[in-house]
């Protein structure tokens, strides 16, 4: 039989003690650390960056970039940085205030908001000027594409209809959900072009419809959604009476028709149909199919100013 004495019992109660306090201790730092641990990876993936422009780069933030484009969309885009104009000062005169004669064969709405817009596509870039005045609700479309991103997506959005001298259709993106973000039309806009076949081309011979002026394709009163065209030409039957067809902006500066003007035609009428674009986007069997089809791959408000 083992007897403890009174003073053996004091030393063991002591030794109990103090590896119970090492015990807490322990316990309280472990905790600490994990707790901080924790928060810390917490912290590496909140401040991750979003998005990431891989290659336009653009002095506005209010477009996201979006880091996973197709390799062959980034190989040819590589070349393309930016735009030339990225400021409105660096517009001619007649591009920022523009009048009656050679291009216009009236002068258009004036005053009220102008937005420079850059887009980058697979044959290099170009730039819009958005003015508010001569479609408001056509022109806030547009614009509200341009700031969500909608055209950065990973193949960007396809050129699905170009016609060598008449125009480019786009509007339709490689990705079909973003499409349908913007499947509620918008109402109609007054035309400020003159109407009907008299006025195919006014006293001068210039004719209605500018090269590079942008508006939608539609099908009736009240039918613009997504869909835009741009004219390769000055076409005169076009903004004649249909109500889709009223301008919105332009191209601005030589270096936008000159991209333009190497973007694949080809395929004409026969392009990606527009249905399988609505209801699955781009496919690699697309891909296969139409190697040589052309994307915009990019767009950035970069400036805007009140038109004097």
């Amino acid at each position: 039989m083992v007897t403890v004495t009174p003073k053996q019992r004091s030393k063991k109660s002591s030794k109990t003690i103090v590896f119970a306090t090492l015990a807490v201790v322990a316990l309280v730092v472990i905790a600490v650390l994990s707790k901080g641990t924790s928060s810390s990876s917490l912290l590496r993936q909140t401040s991750k960056p979003l998005a990431t422009a891989k290659t336009v780069q653009l002095s506005d933030t209010n477009n996201p970039q979006d880091t996973n484009k197709d390799p062959e969309i980034s190989q040819k885009q590589q070349q393309h940085d930016e735009c030339p104009y990225m400021s409105i000062h660096d517009l001619s005169e007649d591009e920022r205030n523009p009048a009656k004669g050679e291009r216009h064969m009236i002068t258009p709405p004036r005053g009220g908001m102008i937005h420079l817009v850059c887009c980058q596509t697979t044959q290099g870039p170009f730039n819009t000027l958005v003015h508010e005045q001569w479609a408001p609700n056509g022109a806030k479309r547009f614009l509200e594409m341009v700031t969500t991103g909608y055209f950065n997506s990973k193949f960007g959005v396809p050129l699905m209809r170009c016609v060598q001298g008449f125009l480019c259709q786009f509007g339709l993106n490689s990705e079909p959900q973003l499409s349908k973000r913007f499947k509620e039309t918008i109402p109609d806009d007054a035309n400020w072009l003159p109407e009907g076949p008299k006025y195919r081309q006014n006293e001068e011979g210039v004719k209605r419809f500018a090269t590079g002026y942008m508006a939608y394709a539609g099908g009736g009163k009240h039918t613009r959604d997504m869909q835009l065209i741009v004219s390769l030409d000055n076409i005169p039957t076009l903004a004649g009476g249909s109500p889709w067809e009223v301008p919105w902006g332009e191209l601005v500066g030589q270096h936008s028709l000159d991209t333009f003007s190497k973007v694949y035609t080809g395929y004409g009428d026969n392009g990606p149909p527009q249905g399988d674009l609505w209801s699955r986007g781009i496919t690699p069997a697309d891909k296969e199919k139409f190697p040589k089809l052309d994307y915009v791959t990019g767009c950035a408000v970069v400036d805007q100013q009140i038109q004097e």
